[in-house]
């Protein structure tokens, strides 16, 4: 959904942000989801607070019933505000041992910052059934289970990326 309207522009407007002016700033998908995109330069995204950031995400929760952040794969100022204020974290990995090591560390990171683990949900993408590294072999080495498998389609979602559409 194009837009030049980024969550920095709604920061920046954060006292005049009610219902009516979200749903007026905000790119609506055809779906019908409202969408906010991060920052199109990266140095834009250092100029937001914590303070900034959740005041922003609080905003949003009190607007929509949902509220999805794409917080990436560093934890800074900026993702660490998301990641407190979730209801639920979508953990994604991928079914490979670099990844599973790197979701173990996430793992024991959101326990040093005392996330309530049921509110942590692990999602496999690009998983393949007949690969060498079962989910079994991934719920054993994360110590926990693993409740979504995205199947690997390379072709369709490389196809659904190049087309920017949603993979059907």
């Amino acid at each position: 959904v194009p837009t030049s309207y980024t969550a920095m522009s709604l920061i920046g407007e954060l006292d005049r942000a009610d219902s009516s002016y979200l749903h007026s700033v905000l790119s609506k998908h055809a779906s019908g989801v409202y969408v906010l995109p991060a920052p199109y330069a990266p140095d834009e995204a250092e100029l937001a607070s914590s303070p900034k950031i959740a005041r922003m995400l609080t905003t949003l929760c009190s607007v929509f019933d949902f509220v999805v952040v794409d917080a990436g794969n560093e934890f800074t100022d900026v993702t660490l505000p998301a990641l407190d204020l979730a209801e639920h974290l979508l953990l994604v990995t991928l079914p490979n041992l670099p990844a599973v090591r790197n979701t173990k560390r996430t793992l024991e990171l959101f326990g040093r910052l005392n996330y309530d683990s049921s509110k942590i949900i692990i999602v496999v993408n690009r998983y393949d059934a007949k690969e060498q590294l079962s989910q079994k072999t991934i719920e054993e080495a994360l110590g926990r289970p693993v409740q979504w498998t995205i199947p690997n389609n390379y072709l369709t979602v490389a196809r659904a990326i190049n087309q920017g559409t949603a993979v059907r």
